[in-house]
């Protein structure tokens, strides 16, 4: 199969995961409540419990600052906010909450391919903030790897690790990966084909998958 086309796959298939996603679901966290319910179960036996999170975050695009390192194709980006929500999890601490990801990077982009694109793979750390009804309730560090084709879809994965809890949920240990996609662009999709309309800007679907103690 051509890159091109399981470029044009890969990205029908995060198209799939993003309608059903945005299906009732606002990127403001507005009409988020939270739900404390068994918090005090959850915390109490120290024992890890599993949870998972999807999450939605849009880029602000004024806010990349990415330069050329040496020569060869590398590149830093030192800078880089994302703005979005938890549309869901099992977590009902989690459940509607507000994220703001900052992101560093250091890539290499490779000789372009027959569609345009060039493979881009590097590092990347993220720290996530994590806010309910305007308070910071956990904030998360991640490190890991990014791969794919700029300007078209990525797939990041990382690790990543609660560095600060507040309020009801403090003391927490949380730990797990982070794993999904971050597009550019709707690289050769019909907008006529897709369910919803899409964003003006690039974004990430990912999904956290972890324990809480």
């Amino acid at each position: 199969m051509k890159k091109k086309s399981v470029l044009k796959l890969l990205i029908l298939a995060v198209v799939l995961i993003v309608s059903v996603s945005f299906a009732g679901c606002s990127l403001d966290g507005n009409a988020a409540q939270f739900d404390d319910s068994g918090l005090s179960r959850d915390m109490s036996d120290n024992k890890p419990t599993e949870f998972t999170a999807t999450v939605v975050v849009i880029q602000d695009p004024k806010s990349v600052n990415t330069f050329p390192v040496g020569l060869g194709g590398n590149y830093r980006t030192t800078e880089e906010m994302l703005y979005g929500s938890i549309i869901y999890s099992n977590w009902g601490v989690l459940t509607g909450a507000t994220v703001t990801m900052s992101n560093f990077t250091n890539f290499k982009l490779s000789s372009p391919l027959e569609d345009g694109s060039y493979p881009i793979t590097g590092t990347n750390h993220s720290d996530i903030e994590i806010v309910m009804l305007n308070e910071e309730i956990i904030t998360l560090k991640a490190n890991g790897q990014i791969e794919g084709a700029y300007p078209a879809v990525a797939e990041l994965n990382m690790n990543f690790s609660s560095i600060k809890s507040y309020g009801k949920i403090s003391p927490a240990n949380i730990n797990g990966t982070l794993t999904g996609n971050f597009i550019w662009a709707w690289y050769e999709v019909d907008p006529t084909e897709l369910p919803f309309e899409l964003p003006e800007k690039p974004f990430g679907v990912f999904t956290l998958t972890g324990t809480y103690n």
